[in-house]
Parts: structure tokens; sequence; C-alpha cells
């Protein structure tokens, strides 16, 4: 459904240079499961035609902690659910999600099969775009013991491939990758292991244009501590090289967080890296040639903190690396803002944009988006005095601050997001967990849409609210809503069906003083009754319009 608002001033022109983007919450869409406690998303994907995935886990009556995928339709309503359950009814988890362009749905996470919860195994499911279930593969490492997934991909000809970490015989944990084919078949496990057979673990993985896999994590090695470890494997599961990235003064503690690709096969990964004193984080990013060569790594470290956490990271097309994660204050250790860099393709740092909330409290951005545009979309946790809310921030290519969207759930506690996706018309979907009111935690997904808004252009200020008939009508199928705004505030304006379902949102955001339009376009819909409702501050209005097709 497509749409857009613009200003009327009568005898007077309007230019291009006048309208100023407004972003909207479009709908949230809000799972509890039947047990009425902790349901919460872990991961979010999108797919060609605007539909929304979501997937983590939900407790439910009599199976405990299951698998949980959610469709969403781009008009926010549940397409459908569906539940995997291990063997034990013990605790099942989703950790990561893609989607193919033929809309199949891919999973992966761990599920308890053994006879308690510390044996798990790798389990990767594959639903079609109705969610019908079309194959469950489970990898099952030499040690018998948890097993667990957390990343996945797909490549174009429906190959996935998994990592996670899975403990060996006698080598503790090991990054542990798996490739199965389109119909589930396991096609080559790999095990990489540091040299100290220790605690290794991956955070990320990516597919180079050659398909090739690449990963991102953490391994510990002997005399460096746990190190920035870049693995990459061939289509056939040949190790090509592996690199690592430590702080020989330090020795300490460094993590590969993200990773992604660039056209030309090159690697860049972001995480931290302990630079000392004591557990003294900062950014660290680093990009290898396609022969892993490094090109350039670079730090970020703010004076006035005493760390700095990156954990994800977005490439434009032109190879320019957008960073986010948090610094925490040197003189208040609960003062931490979000902290978004931008590199050019050479490592050179061209901007960095904070986020400091209302309360000054602990924010932390965990996921972050670059658009066809350049520009930067980052959401993560920012606190309040009664908990974290979700904080979502669109940054221009320069760096300079659109919009902030916060979301406090309903039971006005914590609420966490920690994923986040734009599609092309600019709209912004992201997923967490979010408290309830009666029912814990709860999947929360919300999506963002954005309208373009003009601000009055000579002195006449309307009166009163005033909602006009659509005209044409009946239409089809466009029509236009006409409506006054005399003070600024927030806007809603609500298509529903008949039956009092909402079919749109078209506007919910905040709109400055002004007389309005918004071309609806209704090519979506069937012929029928349908009712727009205008709603702000107390004003209310409803009138009744006909789609004749």
């Amino acid at each position: 459904m497509k749409a857009f608002i613009k200003f009327v001033a009568a005898s007077f022109l309007i230019t291009s240079a006048l309208f100023s983007q407004v972003v909207g919450e479009q709908w949230v869409s809000r799972y509890n499961g039947s047990a009425n406690t902790f349901d919460g998303a872990n991961c979010l994907t999108i797919d060609n035609a605007g539909n929304v995935y979501t997937a983590g886990s939900s407790y439910q009556t009599g199976t405990s902690r299951d698998m949980l995928t959610i469709k969403i339709t781009p008009l926010g309503d549940t397409a459908w659910v569906r539940k995997y359950n291990g063997s034990i009814n013990g605790g099942d988890y989703i950790f990561a999600i893609a989607v193919d362009n033929s809309g199949n749905v891919y999973v992966t996470g761990r599920c308890d099969n053994g006879t308690n919860s510390t044996f798990c195994d790798y389990t990767t499911i594959k639903y079609n775009s109705s969610g019908v279930q079309l194959w469950v593969a489970l990898y099952n490492g030499t040690a018998n013991g948890v097993d667990e997934a957390n990343v996945i991909a797909v490549d174009a000809s429906g190959n996935v491939y998994v990592t996670g970490r899975s403990p060996g015989t006698g080598t503790d944990l090991d990054i542990v990758t798996v490739k199965y084919n389109s119909s589930g078949v396991e096609q080559w496990v790999k095990r990489f292991n540091g040299t100290l057979n220790a605690y290794d673990y991956p955070y990320a993985m990516t597919l180079t244009p050659t398909g090739d896999v690449a990963i991102a994590g953490m391994t510990i090695n002997n005399g460096t501590g746990s190190d920035f470890t870049v693995i990459k494997y061939d289509t056939d599961g040949n190790l090509l090289w592996s690199r690592t990235y430590n702080n020989p003064t330090v020795n300490g503690g460094d993590f590969a967080r993200a990773i992604e690709c660039d056209q030309a096969g090159n690697i860049v990964a972001c995480g931290y890296i302990d630079n000392g004193p004591v557990y003294k984080y900062d950014f660290l990013t680093v990009k290898y040639n396609p022969s892993g060569v490094l090109q350039w790594h670079a730090f970020y470290n703010n004076s006035s903190n005493v760390t700095e956490l990156a954990y994800d990271l977005s490439l434009d097309n032109a190879g320019n690396v957008y960073v986010t994660g948090g610094g925490i204050g040197a003189v208040a250790a609960e003062d931490s803002n979000f902290i978004t860099v931008k590199y050019n393709s050479s490592g050179a740092m061209q901007w960095v944009a904070f986020y400091d909330g209302p309360m000054g409290m602990v924010d932390i951005a965990r996921s972050v988006m670059v658009d066809g545009s350049g520009n930067i979309y980052v959401t993560g946790a920012s606190g309040t005095l009664s908990g974290d809310d979700y904080a979502t921030i669109k940054y221009n290519p320069s760096g300079v601050q659109q919009w902030v969207k916060r979301y406090n759930g309903p039971g006005n506690g914590n609420d966490y997001t920690n994923s986040i996706a734009v599609n092309h018309y600019g709209e912004v979907f992201v997923t967490g967990r979010s408290l309830g009111v009666g029912t814990d935690y709860d999947f929360a997904t919300i999506k963002y849409s954005p309208f373009v808004g003009i601000e009055p252009v000579n002195n006449e200020i309307p009166g009163t609210y005033y909602l006009r008939q659509n005209y044409p009508n009946p239409f089809n199928p466009e029509t236009v809503i006409k409506f006054n705004i005399p003070r600024e505030g927030n806007v809603n304006l609500t298509v529903y069906d008949i039956n009092g379902r909402t079919v749109s949102t078209l506007i919910n955001g905040n709109l400055k003083v002004g007389r309005y339009n918004y071309n609806f376009n209704a090519s979506n819909l069937t012929s029928g009754i349908y009712f727009y409702t205008l709603t702000a501050g107390t004003f209310s209005e409803t009138k009744k319009m006909i789609l004749l097709k």
C-alpha cells in the first residue's frame, strides 16, 4: 500500500525544499506464549514482498521453552506462528533467521535432545512461505554436549550454512560450521579450535560473492588470551585462511562480533579489543582482502569513556563501513551512550555520532543497517527510571540525526531490541522482547514508516481540527483524505474495514500545524466499505469511504 502526504497552501507554490521527513509507528506486533512467561525474539529478517519474520524462544504450557518463528504481513497481521519442541520438553532456542528469494524461511539454534539440558544439538529448520515445515536438520558434536548454532546464511542455490559452538573431545568449545544442501542433507562439517584447546566461539558469518564462508568470533590461544578471529572457508569446506588480532602488550580479551563482505570480496569485521590497562576495551574494525591480507585496522577510543564495545556493522555500496555499539562513561558507569562510527573504504574515520537517552542512563546500540541512499539506522536499548526502552535512530549520510523513535511496552519495564531491517521504501523494522502486563516478556516487533510532511509557508493557522470527506468517493484505487491540524502533536490516521479490523495505520507520528492531504492508494484492498479515523489529542472523527473496483 503506497501513500504520501503533502501540505496544501492555497495560491502558493510548494517546492521540494519545503518537505521534511516524519516517521511514524505503523504497527506493533506482540506475541505471548501460552505459559504467560518469558518470550523473546532474537532475530528478524524481511522478504521482497514486505513480510517480516522474527524468531526466538517462547514458553508454552506443557513443553517448556520452544523454538518459535512468526511471519507478519506488511499490514502487521500475523500470517503464521510455528513452534518446534525438542525431544525432552527442555530449553529450545532460535538465534538466527534467513529468508531466500522464494520466501522460504530458515532458522537455527539449539534444542534439548538428551537426558537433560547438558545435551543439546544444533537445530536448523526450513519452512516454506506458508509456514509448512520442509525439513529439520540436527547436529550432535563429538563430545555429546551443548551444541548451539547461533548464525545462519543461505546462498543463491539454497545451500544453508550454520555456525556455532560445539564441545570437542579434549578441546572444550570449538567453532563448528555445517553446510546443508537445499534438501537439508549435511554436506560437510568443519571444526576450528584455538591453540589452547579452550573456549572458542563465533558471533557472525557472511557469504562472499564467490560463495566462500567468512566467520567472525573469538579463539583462546596460547600466550595471547582470547583473540579477535576471522576464518574463511571455500564452498567445499576447505579452510582458506584464518586471522587473529591481539594486542600483545595486554594479551587480554579480544572479540570479533560482526562481519560483512563487500562487492569485491573484501571482508570487514568489527568488535572490541582490550587495550588496557584493565579491561579497557576499544572498538576494533579490520579489513582483509579476499586472500586474507590485512588492508587496514582502526580503533575507536573516546577519552571520556572507560570502554567502548562494538556489536554490529554495515557496509554501503561504496565500501564505507558503519560500526555501532556503546561506550561506558568514565565518570559514571551507569552512563553509557550509543556510538556509531563511519569509516571510508580505506579505514579513515569520517564521523562519529552519539545518542544519550533522555535520562542519561545506560544506552547500548546492538544493530545497524545502511540503506541504498546511505542513510544509517541504529537500534538498541536506552535506559529510563522504569527500565530500558527500544531506541531506534536514523542518521543521514553525514551522520546528522534525523529522528529517534522510542518504544516503552505496556508493562512499563525493560524492553530490549536486538535486530533491525530496512527495506527500499525506507520502512524500518525492529524486534526484541518487551515487558507486558501479566505476560512477563513478549515478542515485540515494530514497523516504522516514513511519510512526507510540509511546514506551513504562510501565516494561516487552522483554528480547529477538521477531517474532510475523502474525494473522490467512491474511488478506485486512489482517493485524497484532507485534514487540518491546529496544534503540533501526535496524529493518528487509520483505515478500518467494515468489521472494525485495522487495514492500515497511515500516520502515527508528530505533525506540525497545517493543512494536509493524504493520497491513499488502496490497490491492495478488495472492493467494499471502509472507514478512516483521525485522532489527535482529544479530537477523534471517523468517516466512511467506498472502494469500487
